[in-house]
C-alpha cells in the first residue's frame, strides 16, 4: 500500500493536523481511503489487520468507502470514488472534532452547546481490529450533543456497537449490509 497518496493534496488545516500528528504533540487520528487503498492510524500506529467503514451524507450526496476483510471498497450511489480522510482530534474526554475532506471539500464536524444549528449532515465512521471497535458519528439532524466517539476492547461492547453502527449505515446506505457479506464471502473464496 503506498499510503503516501492518501495524504496528497492536505488543506492547510490538515497539514498543521498532519504536523502535529507525525510529531505525537496531540492524540489524532486519521482514517482515510479512496477505495483502492486504505489507512487507519491510531497513537501513531498504522492498524492492520482492521475493517474500516466510513459513511457519509452531505447536500443530497451520500459516499461510503474503506475496507473490509483485506478488499477495499466503494458502495457509492450515483457519484465517483473520492478520496476521503476523517481526521479525529481528540483534546480531552468527550472533548473532540472531526476534521473532514471529503470530495475536496474540507470541513470540521463537532458538538457546539453554544450555537443550535441544523443540518443534513451525517458522518459515520466504523473501525475495527481484533483488539477493539471504535466508533465515531456525527448527525447533524440533532439539537445538541450531534457527535459521538467511542472506544473499546470489551468483547461484548464491541459486538453491540458493531450491530447499532451496521444498522445505521445500512439506512443511510441501503444494502450496504448485504454487500459487505458479498465482499466478505469472495474473500474467502480468494484464500
Amino acid at each position: 500500500m503506498n499510503k503516501k497518496t492518501l495524504f496528497d493534496n492536505l488543506t492547510e488545516k490538515e497539514q498543521r493536523l498532519f504536523t502535529q500528528f507525525t510529531k505525537g504533540k496531540k492524540d489524532i487520528q486519521v482514517l482515510a481511503c479512496n477505495g483502492k487503498e486504505s489507512c487507519a492510524i491510531i497513537d501513531q500506529t498504522n492498524l492492520d489487520p482492521y475493517n474500516l467503514i466510513i459513511g457519509i451524507v452531505r447536500n443530497d450526496e451520500r459516499l461510503c468507502i474503506g475496507r473490509y476483510g483485506e478488499q477495499h471498497f466503494s458502495f457509492i450511489t450515483g457519484q465517483p470514488t473520492s478520496l476521503t480522510r476523517v481526521w479525529i482530534d481528540v483534546k480531552g474526554q468527550g472533548d473532540f472534532k472531526f476534521h473532514i475532506n471529503c470530495r475536496d471539500q474540507y470541513y470540521e464536524l463537532s458538538n457546539d452547546d453554544d450555537e443550535v444549528e441544523y443540518n443534513n449532515e451525517i458522518m459515520i465512521a466504523l473501525l475495527h481490529s481484533p483488539d477493539y471497535v471504535q466508533f465515531s458519528m456525527y448527525d447533524g439532524n440533532l439539537p445538541y450533543r450531534k457527535s459521538s466517539h467511542i472506544f473499546t476492547a470489551s468483547k461484548i461492547a464491541s459486538d453491540n456497537i458493531r450491530t447499532i453502527a451496521h444498522s445505521l449505515l445500512n439506512q443511510h446506505f441501503p444494502g450496504l449490509s448485504r454487500y459487505l457479506i458479498q465482499l466478505e464471502g469472495d474473500g474467502n473464496e480468494t484464500e
